[in-house]
């Protein structure tokens, strides 16, 4: 009998004692425990005939039952969370938000994600349509040589900063080298444009700090940095934080979104920084720089971002809106052109003979089924297209730096691409 090899599916199954339920995207089992007399956790489990209805909890993505809805709505986890966020001091809801009105995307029956609705407008627009969409993006970068991007990689220590002994460091055992290198060049940047001059003076905020690794690599090398605020929607392992006891460290759980700066403890002079804000934290961002700009005592003197995943950008969030609509680019185009900007990184790890195969299947799709544009645009163009993008999207990131912030801006390559394909720094100083 010929021996069938297992799945990664059937192979965690062997290993996993708790809740049956696998996500397919995620590839791996729930990792919450049982129900007592089911395979299944009690979000996961399915309904059985005759049993109470089970409705979602307006404040999570868990269900309770129907009769016990009223009770649980006021002592639900997920809402005495909230209550508690809303009552600290820096909580200003929409604060940062952008548009309240979201362009218009066809409905997708099934799974309506965002990417599945960019797709279905694409389909609407037809070949001709979307082609004119491509001859708009290339004539709009030709024409301003959106591609002339300075590299910029830069080790701390050229310019004056710290060394950390070998072995010395922790947290530097932690981190692939990939991340530190991004992390080295990140505070180098920020050192050459002059952001850690006054490091006793000037607050030092980073946005999406996840564990904070950015902002501990940073103190290693300018050691005389005082006060930091770590900011993320998420709770992490506070494994930076204790190795900097002897800091004035704030960290703020809150999302960007709604993040107040003049609120939090001893108001100053600060710096925004941080590394790979995923497509609209990074609007956010920028948009709550602006919105300090006439702050008593709470002045925004510098932004270093290092933008990542920008077909996750959106119009309602996006600052450049004037740079778009100068440049005759609509609202609908714009979320076309957030969609191509993943092209810009698919297909780089494989290998010829893989990519070949892999254009000759797209093309197969689309002799039995629907026009979609991988059928007519190879791969290596995709690519091309998608970086395009990106590029255009940033532009409109600096502009506004420049026409609203009134501030010196400028995007940089700041490590190579064999690092990381999410190489781009968005740097801006108070003049």
């Amino acid at each position: 009998m010929e021996h069938v090899p297992k799945s990664k599916k059937q192979k965690l199954a062997g290993q996993h004692s708790g809740c049956m339920f696998y996500f397919e995207k995620k590839g791996r089992y729930c990792s919450l425990s049982k129900h007592a007399d089911s395979l299944y956790c009690g979000i996961h489990r399915p309904q059985v005939s005759g049993e109470e209805e089970r409705v979602q909890c307006p404040h999570g993505n868990h269900t309770v039952a129907k009769s016990s809805l009223a009770k649980h709505v006021k002592i639900c986890p997920d809402y005495v969370k909230l209550k508690k966020l809303e009552s600290k001091p820096y909580f200003e809801r929409g604060f940062n938000k952008g548009l309240d009105t979201k362009v218009n995307l066809p409905h997708v029956e099934g799974k309506n994600s965002l990417s599945r609705r960019r797709f279905a407008l694409i389909q609407l627009k037809g070949e001709k349509g979307f082609q004119g969409l491509l001859d708009k993006i290339e004539r709009l970068h030709s024409d301003l040589e959106c591609s002339s991007r300075e590299k910029s990689y830069i080790e701390p220590s050229s310019m004056g900063a710290s060394s950390i002994p070998e072995g010395d460091h922790q947290r530097r055992s932690l981190m692939k080298k990939k991340h530190s290198s991004q992390q080295d060049s990140i505070i180098g940047n920020m050192m050459k444009w002059g952001f850690l001059e006054h490091p006793k003076t000037v607050k030092y905020m980073e946005f999406g700090s996840g564990k904070g690794y950015l902002t501990g690599r940073m103190i290693d090398c300018v050691p005389s940095v005082q006060d930091v605020v770590l900011i993320d929607r998420t709770s992490f392992k506070l494994t930076v934080d204790r190795n900097l006891r002897d800091k004035n460290l704030q960290r703020v759980r809150c999302d960007i979104a709604d993040f107040n700066p003049s609120k939090v403890e001893n108001p100053s002079a600060w710096v925004a920084y941080g590394k790979h804000l995923c497509g609209p934290a990074t609007d956010m961002t920028i948009r709550c720089v602006a919105n300090q700009m006439h702050t008593d005592g709470c002045k925004p003197m510098g932004l270093a971002i290092a933008s990542c995943c920008h077909h996750l950008t959106s119009w309602d969030q996006y600052v450049g809106h004037k740079f778009m609509n100068e440049h005759d680019i609509s609202p609908e185009e714009f979320e076309l052109m957030c969609y191509m900007c993943a092209w810009a990184t698919c297909g780089h790890s494989s290998s010829k003979n893989t990519l070949k195969q892999q254009d000759d299947n797209d093309c197969m799709k689309h002799e039995h089924g629907p026009w979609r544009p991988q059928a007519t645009i190879g791969r290596a163009r995709r690519i091309e297209i998608g970086t395009k993008c990106k590029d255009l999207i940033d532009r409109g990131r600096i502009l506004y730096c420049r026409q609203v912030l009134e501030w010196n801006a400028a995007d940089v390559t700041f490590v190579d691409s064999s690092i990381s394909l999410e190489n781009r720094l968005l740097l801006a100083k108070r003049p």
